[in-house]
């Protein structure tokens, strides 16, 4: 089918939210936001397609800021994220956003998901990669050869740990054991920062 990816680097801490979809349809993966400025990047990127679901890779502050508005202009769209993580859109203190001084906090999700799992978004299908470590619900979205997976792994580093909830060792084992057996040609689309396949990764840690 081949998937087209837009991507809008947005809010406080360039986040990367991802617009991915065809002609009539598209997903939006981590609704990032700092201003209704953002949010309308977002919005323009989609363009005239239906938006079929809001997926989450998980719950830090940075990566759904922009929930409420994505979430109220494609209402039939409903948001997934990891039972692990479902508490960090409903807590304040739970996404890191009271720390910052912010207080972000929405309704629950509508679909809370496991590893595993596949979500069926309009014509598109995702597999659900349970990836915790950043945090005890961060997930990869994977279609086609094309892996989202959040704040897990980048180009050049893996995820911070030293947030509530991290853990160093079980991310290291997330990336080895779910990521680095994935093929080769997999093409990774991180939470910031630039894009990269599995084998570019895997070189850089040699």
């Amino acid at each position: 089918m081949g998937i087209a990816i837009a991507i809008a680097t947005i809010g406080p801490v360039a986040t990367n939210c991802y617009i991915a979809g065809n002609d009539t349809e598209a997903v939006v993966i981590d609704p990032a936001s700092g201003t209704s400025d953002d949010e309308e990047i977002i919005v323009s990127l989609v363009g005239t397609r239906a938006v079929s679901a809001i997926l989450i890779t998980h719950g830090h502050f940075d990566h759904i800021a922009g929930l409420d508005t994505i979430r109220k202009r494609y209402a039939s769209a409903p948001v997934y994220i990891h039972e692990k993580d479902a508490i960090m859109l409903t807590s304040a203190q739970h996404n890191l956003s009271s720390a910052f001084g912010i207080d972000i906090a929405f309704a629950d999700a509508d679909k809370k998901i496991a590893d595993g799992d596949v979500i069926h978004a309009g014509s598109m299908t995702f597999s659900v990669l349970h990836t915790p470590g950043h945090t005890p619900g961060s997930v990869c979205y994977a279609i086609e050869d094309v892996l989202f997976c959040g704040d897990t792994l980048f180009a050049f580093g893996i995820g911070r740990t030293d947030f509530p909830g991290g853990d160093g060792e079980l991310i290291i084992s997330s990336i080895k054991e779910k990521l680095f057996t994935l093929p080769p040609e997999t093409h990774l689309y991180p939470g910031h920062d630039s894009d990269f396949t599995i084998a570019e990764r895997m070189k850089a840690d040699m």
